[in-house]
C-alpha cells in the first residue's frame, strides 16, 4: 500500500465504525460469501450488520481497498499469535511492515485479546443484553447488570 493509501488508512480508521467497516467488507464479497459469513454469526449481530449493509451507498473504491487492508492486517496478526505467539507476531509483522505499524497491529490485538470477564458486557449494545439475558433466572440478570 502508498504512503497515500496509508494515510487514507489512518483517516478512515478515525471516521468509519466497526459496523460499517463490517458491512463494507460484506459488501465487497460476492453474495456466496458474505451469505457464509453470516451463517457463523449471532442472529442479533446479522441484524445489525444488514441494517448497516442498507445504508451501504457511494463508498469509494479506496475507502473500500482501506477496510478490506485493515481486515487482512487484523487477520494475519491473529494468526501470528495463534501460531507463534504475540513475541513471533510482533517479529513478523516488524519484518513485514516496520516497527510502528507493526506495534500499531499488536497493540489491537491486545486490546481485542484482553477483554476478560463482564468487560465484553460495557461494549454491548442493549439489544443484544436484551436477547442475551432474557431466558436468564432473575438474580443472573442482577449480578450482570450491576
Amino acid at each position: 500500500m502508498k504512503s497515500n493509501d496509508k494515510q487514507l488508512s489512518k483517516d478512515i480508521k478515525e471516521e468509519v465504525t466497526g459496523l460499517q467497516k463490517a458491512a463494507m467488507l460484506m459488501v465487497a464479497l460476492n453474495v456466496e460469501a458474505a451469505s457464509a459469513v453470516l451463517k457463523h454469526m449471532d442472529p442479533v449481530d446479522v441484524e445489525m450488520i444488514t441494517a448497516e449493509i442498507s445504508k451501504v451507498k457511494n463508498v469509494s473504491s479506496k475507502t473500500v481497498d482501506s477496510v478490506i487492508y485493515d481486515f487482512y492486517n487484523m487477520v494475519t496478526a491473529r494468526e501470528y499469535v495463534l501460531e507463534g505467539g504475540l513475541d513471533y507476531a510482533q517479529a513478523v509483522l516488524e519484518k513485514t511492515y516496520g516497527p510502528a505499524k507493526a506495534s500499531e497491529i499488536i497493540d489491537k490485538i491486545k486490546r481485542l485479546t484482553t477483554l476478560k470477564g463482564f468487560d465484553v458486557l460495557k461494549k454491548a449494545e442493549p439489544a443484544q443484553l436484551v436477547n442475551f439475558l432474557n431466558k436468564e433466572h432473575p438474580q443472573t440478570m442482577a449480578l450482570i447488570l450491576s
